[in-house]
């Protein structure tokens, strides 16, 4: 339980180191593309808009120091027109007192006369410097209005200068503008990260492949062949070639062999497929003869470069025969010089080939032997009458060869978390019928898996298409 923990919470920080991964990335790109494509026109837009700026802001300081002028003449003249009230005002008095005096003294009707036109005058001088006072107020209240919001925006004007003499932080700038025109397509694709795997292995383990289960199966020949006989897998295998035996095998699984033998170098195993040849390694082929008359002699198969790989030895008799991926094949040994017979069965039409994306079997037919090389050994399933009808099933992956009296289709893997969890691929490949098929033992990705990946997956796939 620990261990699944600790997988688990791996798996968890993975997926989330790369989904953080992507959204940078992608606020990364979109905004260095952002940057390339609008800096100059940016650049050209702060630099206009700091021209207005300033030109807004000299005509504000001028118009402040205009105001602050006229504020200045409106108190002169406010103060000259009050003092000329308060003079109107004591002569208005003064002229009162004089008038109720000499009323009351002489009565002269002139005196009175002229009094009174002098204090018409002063009553007129009065009303008119009232109302001088009276329009400089008003204008002076709004002279210090304007100053005060003038004040305002030349202050707005200042701070907008200084942000834009500053400038953002392009980093800042174009991740937020970045992030508002991408911000729907990455949690699409961060969605799709986090959940598209999961909800694809759902569709094609529940949906796609249980109907493709269902699919008509592979059969290449009908009727029933001989038999052939398959030997334990060994690191090493010892093979006694009789007179007039010949072998070729591949140069990195010899490893020892009797100096009676005729030897020479075939440089392609069959020239009908030179290509299939070359793509399996079946090139520059050590060829071995047994010419002497009685004796046998001996040939030790073996690998010092794949610690893993073991052998085994399949006997096909005459009119038998083995569909075999040639991939496997470490060396086929035939009698009397003679050739066995490679025959190509092509399934394009079939959907349990499209399935697979095997569309060619390569049928190997007897008599003679083959050399079968597999992870940790190979294995053969013979299926008897009792087995016939209902089969036996094994990892896609594992699959080396079957006789082509077997009915060949792929099935649902057994369980979805072992598909999900990359343990099982999504078919498994079942056989029926009666007849042998051969699987190795552990199917052992190579050591390209890491670094070459991608392109060690790209060749599998082209090669199986060709059943190779």
């Amino acid at each position: 339980m620990t261990a699944f923990l600790i997988q688990l919470g791996a798996w968890l920080g993975k997926k989330l180191l790369i989904g953080l991964f992507i959204v940078l990335a992608g606020l990364g790109c979109y905004s260095l593309y952002l940057y390339v494509q609008e800096n100059l026109e940016i650049e050209v837009q702060r630099v206009e808009l700091l021209e207005k700026l300033k030109e807004e802001r000299a005509a504000l300081v001028e118009l402040a120091e205009k105001t602050e002028q006229e504020v200045s003449m409106v108190r002169e003249d406010l103060k000259t027109a009050q003092q000329k009230a308060e003079i109107a005002q004591r002569l208005m008095t003064s002229l009162q007192e004089i008038q109720s005096f000499w009323d009351w003294l002489f009565a002269d009707p002139e005196e009175e006369k002229k009094l009174k036109e002098r204090m018409a005058y002063a009553q007129g001088v009065r009303a008119e410097q009232l109302a001088n006072i009276e329009v400089f107020e008003t204008r002076l209240h709004e002279l210090v209005a304007n100053a005060g919001l003038n004040q305002s925006r030349l202050v707005e004007v200042e701070s907008d200068l200084s942000e834009l003499e500053k400038g953002p932080s392009p980093l800042i700038y174009y991740g937020e503008k970045a992030w508002e025109k991408i911000r729907v397509p990455l949690l699409i694709a961060l969605f799709v990260f986090f959940f598209g795997p999961t909800i694809w292995s759902l569709l094609c383990y529940y949906g796609l492949a249980g109907w493709l289960s269902h699919c008509r199966s592979i059969e290449l020949i009908e009727g029933k062949q001989p038999a052939i006989s398959v030997t334990a897998s060994r690191v090493s295998e010892d093979v006694l070639l009789a007179p007039g035996e010949t072998v070729w095998v591949k140069e990195k699984f010899l490893q020892a062999s009797d100096e009676g033998l005729q030897r020479k170098t075939r440089f392609v195993l069959d020239w009908r497929i030179p290509f299939t040849s070359v793509a399996c390694g079946l090139i520059e082929l050590i060829e071995m003869r047994n010419a002497k008359e009685e004796d046998k002699l001996s040939v030790t198969f073996s690998t010092q470069a794949e610690p893993t790989t073991e052998l085994a030895i399949v006997s096909i008799p005459e009119e038998g025969s083995l569909i075999l991926r040639p991939h496997f094949l470490a060396g086929i040994v035939v009698p009397d010089e003679g050739m066995m017979q490679i025959r190509r069965h092509w399934r394009l039409f079939s959907l349990q080939a499209w399935i697979t994306l095997q569309f060619r079997f390569f049928e190997f037919v007897g008599p003679g032997r083959l050399i079968v090389a597999g992870s940790r050994g190979v294995r053969g399933e013979l299926l008897s009458e009792g087995s016939a009808e209902k089969g036996r099933r094994t990892n896609q992956d594992s699959t080396i060869g079957f006789m082509p009296s077997l009915s060949y289709r792929s099935v649902r893997a057994e369980t979805f978390w072992a598909y999900f969890r990359g343990k099982n691929p999504l078919f498994d490949d079942l056989f029926q019928g009666e007849g042998t098929f051969l699987c190795q033992e552990i199917a052992v990705k190579g050591e390209a898996a890491t670094a070459r990946r991608f392109w060690a997956q790209l060749w599998q796939g082209f090669t199986k298409i060709f059943g190779m």
